[in-house]
């Protein structure tokens, strides 16, 4: 413990080391593999709770050429028709079901949020522990070397993602924490291919699995924000509106919000009227400020003809006065 930590540096004298851990598991089924590991590609995996045998993941690593044969005959022994499972699980290559009878021994990392083993990995068949007995327990640190342990990649949730947005079904539903997101029309394409920029055609998938990997720099500016989306159904070259409402149910992790004024309102916002209505309104308007503009005219016109209709006295009346008013004062 002396040696002595400089921040914002990595050297060998700390290391970052995930535990790993293990348990038994149930075997309920197995998955063709590909190539070399056509025979066998993956074990299902499940514990019992309340009477249910419940899917938690399959293992596909762990195997070499023995136990790889060695698990599949015994496997292939006990194949059946029915499910052993209580959920379907989701499954991405032919399946074929076994009797819940096999228990294996696996390594991982943890449970994921959606009751998931993250990065499992097959250790042996456990002849000495009864099916019935599996149960989901706090699983045990298994004894693994620091060096192999350290030299292994760590499996975060976004790689969960990725893995599940390489299925290349156009529809499909895919799993994120403990939530179930249903993906539609994944071969549509947003963006065209442009030839100048030697740049292939984005897809719906090409943009879901950018927005996972920038997924831990985006969501930190998006938490608990008011969004609008801008709704393409057709692509880039169709229809495009912005989506302010919705009605559909939304999923758990979303809610909808409606925002309110900071201050109230002098006076009712009035719906919005047709191009018609309101070409009627303005041809009102200035009818009657036209009529007011003539009324007004038209009675200072009265004014100014009532005083020229009066006459007014000549300039002989005005002398006549004048020499009047003079004699009277003689």
């Amino acid at each position: 413990m002396d040696s002595r930590y400089e921040a914002g540096k990595r050297s060998q004298s700390w290391l970052k080391i995930k535990p790993t851990r293990s348990a038994e598991f149930v075997v309920g089924g197995f998955t063709k593999g590909k190539g070399s590991r056509a025979p066998l590609g993956a074990l299902l995996l499940g514990y019992w709770d309340e009477g249910k045998l419940r899917y938690c993941g399959h293992v596909g690593s762990g195997f070499d050429d023995r136990t790889l044969a060695q698990v599949k005959a015994r496997a292939e022994r006990l194949a059946t028709d029915t499910r052993p499972f209580s959920e379907e699980p989701e499954l991405h290559s032919p399946t074929t079901w076994v009797r819940p009878e096999l228990v294996a021994e696996v390594e991982f990392q943890q449970w994921t949020p959606d009751g998931m083993l993250r990065a499992p990995i097959f250790l042996r068949l456990r002849d000495d522990v009864d099916p019935k007995s599996v149960h989901r327990t706090e699983p045990r640190i298994a004894a693994t070397p620091i060096a192999e342990a350290a030299a292994r990649s760590p499996d975060t949730e976004i790689d969960a993602v990725l893995r599940q947005l390489d299925n290349k079904k156009a529809a499909l539903t895919i799993s994120v924490g403990r939530h179930a997101l249903k993906l539609t029309h994944l071969d549509r394409v947003y963006w065209p291919a442009d030839p100048a920029l030697k740049q292939p055609a984005i897809t719906k998938r090409d943009l879901l699995r950018y927005f996972a990997q920038v997924s831990p720099f985006m969501l930190t500016h998006l938490a608990d924000r008011p969004l609008t989306m801008i709704r393409m159904p057709e692509g880039i070259a169709g229809e495009r509106f912005f989506q302010k409402h919705w009605d559909p149910e939304l999923p758990a992790f979303a809610k909808k919000i409606t925002p309110q004024p900071t201050r109230p309102r002098k006076a009712p916002i009035s719906r919005a009227r047709s191009p018609r209505s309101r070409a009627r309104s303005s041809t009102t308007l200035t009818t009657s400020s036209s009529t007011s503009i003539l009324t007004s005219t038209r009675a200072r016109r009265r004014r100014a003809t009532s005083r020229s209709s009066t006459p007014s006295p000549s300039r002989k009346a005005r002398r006549s006065r004048s020499r009047c008013a003079s004699c009277s004062r003689a």
